[in-house]
C-alpha cells in the first residue's frame, strides 16, 4: 500500500479522534449545565429553538465561507471554522463561570454553539476527506478513520474527565479543554489541509479536474435554489430514500436523547455524569469490534445493509425502556445505539453519496444536511412535545416514545433493504452517463418548417439540399414542387448543370413514387379520375419524354431508366398516347441498353393494364431464355422490383437454387419486393441465411409468411447448422469456414427469430433448447469423454470452444426478455432451468481459467502476471478468452436484472482504466446478484476482493480435477491433440518453446521425453507448428536438442513463420484489441512479409500509398524532406494514415521511410485492410488508433521537439536517432544531441503507452462520472452561449423573424432552436460529414451540441485538455499553433491559420491525455457545433461508414500540419545537398561542424 497514502488515513484518523474527544467533551457539560437550570420537560423546546437556530446558522455559514473557498487558499479555509467556533465557546464558557445570574441564558446559547459547531466540523471533515480520497479508497478507509471516534470517546471518558474530576472543578472546564483542542485543530489544518487535498486530488486526476470545470461553470442560483433541488429529489426515488432515512434518524435522536434526560434526570448531578460518562465509556469498547467489521461488513453485505442496523438499535433501545426502567438497561442499549450510529451508520451514510459526482454530492447533501435535517429536528422536537405533554400522558401513558420507537424502527428497517435496488440504480445511472446510447436515426423534420426546407432547396450547398430530400416524402411534393423542379434543372453561371445524378434520380423517385400512390388508388375505386385530382408532380409528361429521348452524356443511363419507369404511371394523363408510341420504340431499337428494354416492357405493360402481348413475350424470354448472365441479372432485379407478380414461386425457388450469387441475389430482393406466402420458398431462402449480405433481405421476405409456416423450417435448419461438422477435418481452411458458416448461419436464424410474429413462449423455448444444447449439452458430453479418457486436453476443453455462438444465443435471450414486461417473464420463471444450469457450468469454466493462468504464473511469474502484447500468444489467448467467458456470465446473470439495468453498461464500465468506475459496478452487483452467485462471480471481476468460502472451495475442486497437472503437463497434453484445433496446439508449442529456453529448470526428463518421442514427429507432419519449430531451429538450436529434429538443419528457415507474424500483429496498434487465436487464424495470412535492406526508402513522401507495413525487426525512419520526424521498432505501422487518408481511395505518403539496418516488414494491401475493417469490428477501432497515434507520432511529439529546440534533426549519421556513442564528453552533452535523445524517448514511451493501457477508447474524452450534458471546460474563454439541449420541439412554427439568412441558407439566431433536422443540413455541409449517409449524419447530430462565441472569446488554449471535435456552422474561427519558444522571434513561432464554414477541427482529441498546441478564438460573431470524441469513436465503431469518414480526416489533417510543420524548417534559398546515408566513415570534424549548423539555427 502506498505509504502516502497511509499517512493521509493516520491523518485524518488522528483529526477525528481530537474533533470526537472535544465533541464529547462538549455533549456531556451541555447535558449537565442546561440540567442545572431547566427540567428534562425542557428539553424538546430546546430542541426545536435548536433546529430554527441551526438552520439558519449552517446557512449563513455556508454564504459567508463560500466566496473565501476561491480567495484564499485551502488550509485557511479550512482554519477559520475551528477557530470561530472555538473562541466563541471559550467566551461562552468563561462568561458562564463569571456571571451565575445568567446561567439560564448561557445554559441555552452553550447547547445551542455546540449543537452547530459539532455539526459544522463534522460536515466540514467529511468535505475535507471527500477531497482527500477517491471512491475506492473512501470506502475502504471511511470505517478506519472512524476508528477516531472511538479514540476520541475514550481519550474523554477515561482520561480527561477523570483528570478534571478527581481535581474536583467545575464542568465549564470541560469546555475550556474543548476550546483548545478546537485551536489545535485550526492549526494543524492550516498547515496541512492544503497538502492533504491536492495529494488527494492527484489520485484521479481527470476525473477532479472534470468536476471541477463542471462546477464552475454551473448556474450557482440555478442549481442550488430549493425549488430546483426540491424538484430533483422528487424525481429521484434514491434521494427520496436518503431524505427518508435522515429523517428518521434525526426524528429518532430527538426521541432518544428525551427519553435518555427523561431517565437520567431523576438522579444526582453527579450520578447524572456518571451515567453519561459511563454510556460513552461502553459505547467506545462496542464500537472498537464494530469499526474493525464495518469494513467486511460493507464489502459483503452492502451499505444498505448498514443503514438497516441503525433501526435495530432503536427497536432494541425502545423496547428496554418500554419493559424496564431500570438506569443500566438504558446505559447499555443507549451505547449500543451510539456505537451503532457512530461506528456503522455514519459511514454508510456517507457511502450512500457515493453514486454522485462531486457537484451532485454537494448539492443535494448541503441541503439535506442543512435545511432538511434542521427540518426534521423540529418535527422530531414538536413530536417530543407533543408525546411528554400532560394530556396525551394522560390517554396514552408515558411510554408513548418507546412505542413510537419500535413501530418506526421496524418500519425503517424494511425500507433500508427496499431501498438496495434504488442503490444500484443511481450507481448504474452514474455509469450511464459514460455509456452511448442514441435513438433510432429519425430527423426531426416537420411541415411547420417550410421555410428553412425551401431555403435549403434553393440557396443550400448540394451535401445540405441532398439531406432534405433524403428527408422528404412523396407526400411533401405538393409543398415543394417548384423548388424541387429548380433544383433538377439548376445551372451554374456559365449554364452548365451543377445538380449531380443521384440527386436527379431521388428527384425521380419522389415523383414516381406519388404517380404510383395516385394510379393504383385510382385502379382500385369506382371513378375515372378527372384532371382536377391529379396529383401534384415535379415533373409533366414532356418533362419526363425529353429525359427518355435525350441520349447524350448530359442524361446517364440511369436517368433514362427511371424516366422510362415514371412514364408507367401516366395513363392518366393526356400525353398517355405518345408515351405508348415511344416506350414502342425503344422494344425495337437495336441499339439500346438491355435495361432500357426492359423498363420500357415494364412501363407498356403498366400504360396497358398489362394487355401488350409484345411486352410481355420480351420479358418472358429475358427471364427463362436469356443465356447471357449479365442480362438475365439485370432483368431479374428490375422485373422483381417493378413487376413481381410476373416471377412465379416455383420459378423463384429454382432461382435460389441456381449457381450464380447475382441470380440469388436477384431472386430474394423480388422476394423482399413482393407478398410471397408460398411455403416452398421458405426453404430455398433459409439456405443463404448464412450469407450476411443477403441476410437483411431473406429475414425482410421471410417476415411476411405465416409464422405457423415458418416454425418447423426454422428449427431444421437451426439443427443442421449446430450439427454441421467442424472438428477432425484435415483440410484447416475447410474447417474454418465451416466455424464462419455455423457462426453466421446461427445469426441468420436468430434474426428471423427476432423479427418473426412468433409467440413468446416458443420463442424462449427455442432459445433455451439453443443454450442448453450449446452450453449444458456440449459440457455434459465433454465430461463424459473425459471420464473415458485419463489424458484430458485441458486447454482445448476450456479455450478451444467457440464463444461466439454462445453468446449471439444469450444475446437473442436478453433481447427477448428486454421486449417483455416483467409479469410475463415471472410466470415462465419454471423454464428457466437451462439458464441456472449453464451459469453454474460458466463460473466453473471460469475458475478452472484462472486456475491454468496460476500454474503458468507458477513457471513464468513475470510473463504471467502482466499479460501484455509482447507475451506469449498462448498467455494472451487465455486471458482473452477468461474475459469472454466472465463477460459472456454476466450476459447469464443479467437475465434475471430488473429491467432498467442493461448490462452492455456494465461490461462497459469494466474495461475503464477508472477505479471510481470499478467500484459502482461493484456496488451494483453487489446489490443484484443473487447470494448463490455472489461469491463466486465478485473474486472473478474483481480479483482484488478477499476470497469467499464459496470460490475457496470451488478453488480445491478444480485443484483435485486437475490431479496434480502442473503447466508444462497442459502444454504437452494439447500439443498430443493437434487434430482438435491446429492453432492452439501451435501457441502451446510456442509458449513449451519459450519455456525450455528461459525456464528450462520446470523441464523434467519425463517432459522431454514425451516431447522428443510422441509430440515433435506428428508436431512436423502440419505446416504451422513445423515452420515454428524450424525457425526456432536456425535462431536458438539450444531450444531444441533433440535428435528427431536433426532433420530441420537442411530446411530452409521461413522469413517469418505464421507464429511470428501474429506475434508482430498483435504488437501492433491496429490490432491490439483482436485476440491472439484470431489473427494467426483470420488475419496472419493477409500479411506478406519482405525484407528491406539498410539505407532503402521503401515508402517515398507524395508516392501513392499502395501497401501498409508493419515493422516486424529492425527499425525504420519517418523523414520528411531533411528533418527526421521518428523512429520506428517492433510492431509500429507505417503508412496506414497514407492508405486510408481517403474513403474511396488510397492516399499519399505523408512522409519517407527508410531502413536504418535491415529489415523485415508485414505489409497488407488496401483492399486486403478495408476487408479486414469491415468484417472485423476491433480492426476498426484500431485503425483509428493507428491514425491517431499516427497524429501523435510525425506532428506532435515534432512540434514539440521545435518548440523545445526551435528545429528537428538533420537526416544524416550523427544526427540521426541511432547516433553512435564514440563522441567526445562535450558533443554527447551537446543539447541538440540531448534534444534528439529525448524525442525519441517521448517517441517510443508513447507508443508503448498506447499500446500496452489501452487508454485509447477508455481515457479519451470526459469523466464516466461525470454528468453527461455538461459541456468542456474551456480555459480562458469568456462569457460564452451554449445550448446543450437536444429536445426537439414538435410542431415549433419558425418565423422569418427567428431566421438570418447569410449566403442564402437560413440559420437560426438563438442555439437553443436547433432541432436534430436543423442540425444534420449544417452538418451535411461540413467537410467532415458532407459525404456520409444521412441517417449516420443523423445520428451525429444527436451528439452534437451548440457553441456560439463572441469575437474574441477564446474557446481553448495552449496547453488545455482537448476533448472534443468541433464543426465551424457559421462565422470564422481562428487558430494558432505555437511551434516554438514564447519569446523566440522567429518567423515560424506562431502558425496562425483561419477557419470558415464547414471547417472541422480539434484532431487532438483522438491522441489520448492529448492537450491543446495552440489556441483557438472567434473572429466575429461564430457558432460550432460541439461533438465530444469519446462518444464519436463510439458511434463510429458500430457504423463503419462513420469509422471511414474519421479516418480519412485524421489522415488529411495529419498531411496538411506536417507538411506545415516542416515548411518553415526549410531554406527555400538554398538548394538541398544530396543526402549521405549511413556512411560508413566520417571525421570527427565533420561532427563539430555540424553542431556548429544547429547551434546557427536554433540560435
Amino acid at each position: 500500500m502506498d505509504a502516502e497514502l497511509l499517512r493521509r488515513v493516520g491523518f485524518f484518523c488522528a483529526l477525528w479522534t481530537l474533533q470526537s474527544c472535544a465533541t464529547v467533551l462538549g455533549a456531556i457539560s451541555r447535558d449537565a449545565i442546561f440540567l442545572r437550570s431547566y427540567s428534562a420537560s425542557s428539553v424538546a423546546g430546546l430542541t426545536l429553538a435548536l433546529s430554527l437556530s441551526t438552520a439558519y446558522a449552517l446557512t449563513l455559514a455556508t454564504q459567508l465561507l463560500e466566496p473565501l473557498a476561491r480567495s484564499v487558499r485551502p488550509g485557511v479555509y479550512y482554519a477559520i471554522s475551528p477557530l470561530v467556533l472555538g473562541s466563541v465557546l471559550l467566551c461562552l464558557t468563561v462568561l458562564s463561570l463569571v456571571a451565575p445570574p445568567l446561567a439560564r441564558a448561557t445554559s441555552v446559547l452553550l447547547y445551542l454553539w455546540l449543537e452547530v459547531s459539532t455539526q459544522w466540523l463534522t460536515q466540514q471533515f467529511w468535505d475535507l476527506c471527500a477531497k482527500a480520497f477517491d471512491v475506492a479508497q473512501s470506502k475502504k478507509f471511511f470505517g478506519v478513520i472512524t476508528f477516531g471516534s472511538t479514540f476520541g470517546s475514550l481519550l474523554a471518558s477515561f482520561i480527561v474527565l477523570p483528570v478534571i474530576q478527581s481535581r474536583q472543578l467545575p464542568t465549564e472546564v470541560n469546555l475550556l479543554v474543548a476550546a483548545g483542542m478546537f485551536f489545535f485543530i485550526a492549526g494543524v489544518l492550516l498547515i496541512s489541509a492544503g497538502h492533504i487535498a491536492s495529494a488527494g486530488s492527484g489520485q484521479n486526476t481527470m476525473a477532479t479536474k472534470k468536476r471541477a470545470q463542471d462546477r464552475s461553470r454551473s448556474d450557482p442560483a440555478d442549481a442550488s435554489s430549493s425549488a430546483a433541488i426540491i424538484g430533483d429529489i422528487q424525481a429521484r426515488t434514491y434521494l427520496k430514500h436518503i431524505c427518508f432515512f435522515d429523517m428518521l434518524a434525526t426524528v429518532m435522536r430527538v426521541l432518544v436523547d428525551n427519553t435518555t434526560l427523561s431517565v437520567v434526570s431523576l438522579q444526582p448531578e453527579e450520578e447524572v455524569k456518571a451515567s453519561l460518562s459511563m454510556i460513552n465509556g461502553l459505547q467506545s469498547f462496542l464500537m472498537i469490534p464494530m469499526q474493525l467489521l464495518s469494513g467486511p461488513f460493507f464489502t459483503h453485505f452492502g451499505v444498505m445493509y448498514g443503514i438497516a442496523m441503525l433501526p435495530v438499535s432503536i427497536f432494541l433501545f425502545g423496547a428496554s425502556t418500554y419493559f424496564s426502567s431500570s438506569a443500566y438497561s438504558l446505559i447499555f442499549t443507549r451505547a449500543l445505539y451510539n456505537a451503532v450510529s457512530q461506528a456503522i451508520f455514519n459511514p454508510a451514510r456517507q457511502l450512500l453519496w457515493l453514486p454522485f459526482n462531486e457537484n451532485e454530492r454537494g448539492r443535494f447533501q448541503n441541503f439535506v444536511c442543512g435545511p432538511f435535517r434542521s427540518l426534521s429536528r423540529i418535527f422530531g422536537a414538536v413530536l417530543s412535545m407533543f408525546l411528554t405533554a400532560s394530556i396525551v400522558v394522560q390517554f396514552i401513558g408515558t411510554s408513548s416514545s418507546s412505542v413510537l420507537m419500535i413501530a418506526t424502527s421496524a418500519a425503517w428497517f424494511i425500507d433500508a433493504l427496499a431501498a438496495r435496488k434504488s442503490y444500484a440504480s443511481e450507481f448504474y445511472a452514474s455509469l450511464r452517463q459514460g455509456y452511448l446510447d442514441l435513438t433510432s436515426p429519425l430527423v426531426d423534420f416537420t411541415p411547420d418548417q417550410i421555410l428553412l426546407v425551401k431555403e435549403t432547396l434553393v440557396n443550400g450547398e448540394q451535401n445540405q439540399a441532398n439531406f432534405v430530400l433524403s428527408s422528404l416524402s412523396h407526400e411533401h411534393i405538393g409543398l415543394f414542387s417548384q423548388e424541387l423542379r429548380a433544383l433538377f434543372y439548376k445551372k451554374n453561371r456559365d449554364g452548365l448543370p451543377v445538380t449531380p445524378m443521384h440527386t436527379k434520380l431521388r428527384l425521380l423517385n419522389l415523383h414516381t413514387a406519388a404517380k404510383r400512390e395516385f394510379v393504383l388508388h385510382a385502379q382500385e375505386s369506382y371513378l375515372l379520375p378527372d384532371s382536377s385530382t391529379f396529383p401534384t408532380g415535379i415533373f409533366n409528361t414532356m418533362d419526363l419524354m425529353m429525359l427518355v429521348k435525350d441520349k447524350s452524356t448530359a442524361v446517364p443511363r440511369q436517368l433514362r431508366v427511371a424516366a422510362i419507369l415514371a412514364c408507367g404511371y401516366e395513363k392518366f394523363n393526356m400525353n398517355a398516347y405518345q408515351c405508348s408510341e415511344m416506350l414502342h420504340k425503344l422494344l425495337h431499337s437495336g441499339d439500346e441498353d438491355k435495361s432500357v428494354v426492359v423498363c420500357a416492357a415494364v412501363a407498356l405493360l403498366r400504360i396497358s393494364d398489362w394487355m401488350d402481348e409484345e411486352a410481355n413475350v420480351i420479358l418472358q424470354r429475358l427471364l427463362h431464355e436469356e443465356k447471357v448472365l449479365e442480362a438475365r441479372v439485370v432483368g431479374l432485379k428490375i422485373v422483381g422490383k417493378e413487376l413481381p407478380e410476373l416471377l412465379g414461386d416455383g420459378f423463384l425457388v429454382y432461382l435460389l437454387h441456381h449457381s450464380s450469387t447475382q441470380i440469388i441475389q436477384a431472386s430474394v430482393e423480388c422476394c423482399t419486393n413482393s407478398s410471397r406466402n408460398s411455403r416452398m420458398l421458405i426453404p430455398a431462402l433459409m439456405k443463404h441465411l448464412s450469407n450476411s449480405v443477403l441476410r437483411s433481405q431473406i429475414v425482410a421476405a421471410l417476415k411476411g409468411f405465416d409464422p405457423a409456416a415458418l416454425w418447423g423450417p426454422l428449427c431444421q435448419y437451426t439443427e443442421e447448422m449446430l450439427q454441421l461438422p467442424t472438428q477432425g477435418l484435415s483440410n484447416y481452411a475447410l474447417a474454418s469456414d465451416r466455424i464462419h458458416s455455423k457462426r453466421e448461419g446461427l445469426a441468420g436464424a436468430l434474426k428471423v427469430l427476432d423479427l418473426g410474429n412468433f409467440p413468446f413462449e416458443d420463442k424462449l423455448d427455442f432459445l433455451l433448447h439453443l443454450m442448453e444444447t450449446l452450453l449444458v449439452a456440449s459440457k455434459s458430453s465433454e465430461e463424459e469423454a473425459g471420464e473415458a479418457s485419463s489424458n484430458t486436453d485441458v486447454l482445448h476443453h476450456l479455450f478451444g470452444k467457440d464463444v461466439v455462438m454462445e453468446e449471439l444465443v444469450v444475446d437473442a435471450l436478453l433481447s427477448l426478455i428486454s421486449s417483455t414486461d416483467e409479469k410475463t417473464m415471472n410466470s415462465f420463471s419454471q423454464l428457466m432451468d437451462p439458464i441456472h444450469h449453464a451459469l453454474s457450468i460458466k463460473i466453473r469454466e471460469a475458475h478452472e481459467m484462472r486456475h491454468v493462468l496460476e500454474l503458468f504464473f507458477q513457471i513464468c511469474p513475470r510473463t504471467a502476471t502482466s499479460i501484455e502484447e509482447t507475451s506469449p500468444l498462448l498467455l494472451q489467448h487465455v486471458e482473452h478468452s477468461l474475459k469472454d467467458t466472465l463477460r459472456l456470465l454476466l450476459k447469464l446473470l443479467s437475465t434475471g436484472f430488473p429491467k432498467e439495468f442493461d448490462v452492455a453498461v456494465i461490461l462497459e464500465g469494466l474495461q475503464s482504466d477508472l477505479g471510481q468506475v470499478h467500484s459502482a459496478i461493484q456496488e451494483v452487483l453487489e446489490n443484484l446478484l443473487p447470494s448463490a452467485y455472489k461469491g463466486l462471480v465478485l473474486p472473478l471481476l474483481f480479483p482484488k476482493l478477499s476470497s469467499t468460502k464459496a470460490a475457496s472451495k470451488m478453488a480445491k475442486n478444480i485443484v483435485a480435477l486437475f490431479g496434480g497437472k502442473d503447466g508444462v503437463d497442459i502444454l504437452l497434453d494439447v500439443m498430443k491433440h493437434q487434430e482438435t484445433e491446429l492453432e492452439l496446439s501451435a501457441l502451446a508449442l510456442q509458449y513449451f518453446l519459450h519455456i525450455a529456453g528461459d525456464h528450462s529448470e520446470h523441464l523434467n526428463d519425463a517432459a522431454q521425453l514425451t516431447f522428443q518421442d510422441e509430440i515433435i514427429p506428428s508436431l512436423l507432419n502440419h505446416e504451422l507448428t513445423k515452420e515454428l519449430l524450424v525457425e526456432t531451429y536456425h535462431s536458438r538450436p539450444e531450444v531444441l536438442p533433440y535428435e528427431s529434429v536433426a532433420i530441420l538443419k537442411y530446411c530452409e528457415p521461413p522469413l517469418l513463420s505464421r507464429i511470428a507474424v501474429a506475434n508482430c500483429l498483435r504488437v501492433s496498434s491496429l490490432f491490439e484489441n483482436v485476440c491472439a487465436i484470431s489473427i494467426l487464424r483470420v488475419i496472419s495470412h493477409h500479411f506478406v512479409p519482405m525484407s528491406v535492406k539498410r539505407g532503402e526508402t521503401f515508402a517515398a513522401e507524395g508516392d501513392i500509398a499502395s501497401a501498409m507495413y508493419v515493422v516486424a525487426s529492425g527499425t525504420v525512419q519517418l523523414h520528411k524532406e531533411r528533418r527526421i520526424l521518428a523512429e520506428l521498432g517492433f510492431g509500429t505501422c507505417v503508412g496506414q494514415a497514407a492508405l486510408l487518408q481517403h474513403s474511396l481511395h488510397a492516399g499519399t505518403h505523408i512522409s519517407s521511410a527508410t531502413a536504418t539496418i535491415d529489415c523485415t516488414l508485414l505489409s497488407i494491401s488496401r483492399e486486403e485492410l478495408d476487408a479486414l475493417i469491415k468484417e472485423t469490428p476491433q480492426v476498426s477501432r484500431g485503425a483509428l488508433n493507428a491514425v491517431a497515434s499516427s497524429l501523435q507520432l510525425l506532428y506532435f511529439e515534432p512540434l514539440r521537439a521545435i518548440a523545445q529546440s526551435g528545429s528537428l534533426p538533420r537526416r544524416d549519421r550523427r544526427a540521426s536517432l541511432t547516433a553512435e556513442s564514440a563522441h567526445s564528453d562535450a558533443e554527447v552533452d551537446h543539447p541538440m544531441l540531448k534534444m534528439t535523445e529525448s524525442l525519441t524517448t517521448n517517441i517510443k514511451a508513447a507508443l508503448s503507452v498506447d499500446r500496452a493501457a489501452k487508454s485509447f477508447l477508455y481515457n479519451v474524452g470526459r469523466s464516466r462520472t461525470a454528468p453527461r450534458s455538461a459541456p468542456l471546460s474551456l480555459p480562458g474563454a469568456r462569457g460564452r452561449h451554449r445550448s446543450l439541449s437536444n429536445s426537439q420541439p414538435i410542431g415549433r412554427s419558425l418565423s422569418s423573424d427567428t431566421l438570418t439568412s447569410k449566403g442564402g441558407l437560413l440559420t437560426l439566431s438563438d442555439p437553443a432552436d436547433y432541432t436534430t433536422f436543423e442540425k444534420c443540413i449544417h452538418l451535411k455541409a461540413s467537410h467532415l460529414m458532407r459525404n456520409l449517409d444521412d441517417e449516420k449524419v443523423s445520428l451525429v447530430a444527436q451528439l452534437s451540441r451548440v457553441v456560439v462565441l463572441d469575437h474574441g472569446d477564446v474557446l481553448y488554449s495552449n496547453g488545455s485538455k482537448v476533448e472534443c471535435v468541433y464543426v465551424i456552422i457559421d462565422g470564422t474561427m481562428e487558430t494558432s499553433s505555437a511551434q516554438g519558444d514564447a519569446d523566440a522571434d522567429s518567423a515560424h513561432s506562431n502558425s496562425i491559420k483561419k477557419l470558415h464554414d464547414g471547417d472541422c477541427f480539434g484532431e487532438e482529441s483522438f491522441v489520448p491525455n492529448a492537450t491543446a498546441h495552440g489556441s483557438a478564438s472567434a473572429v466575429g460573431r461564430c457558432t460550432l457545433f460541439e461533438i465530444t470524441t469519446k462518444e464519436l469513436i463510439d458511434l463510429s465503431e458500430l457504423h463503419h461508414d462513420i469509422m471511414h469518414v474519421l479516418l480519412a480526416w485524421l489522415s488529411q489533417t495529419l498531411a496538411e500540419s506536417t507538411k506545415t510543420m516542416i515548411a518553415p524548417l526549410l531554406s527555400p534559398t538554398t538548394p538541398s545537398a544530396p543526402t549521405v546515408f549511413w556512411e560508413d566513415e566520417e571525421e570527427a570534424s565533420e561532427l563539430r561542424n555540424r553542431i556548429g549548423k544547429w547551434r546557427a539555427e536554433t540560435d
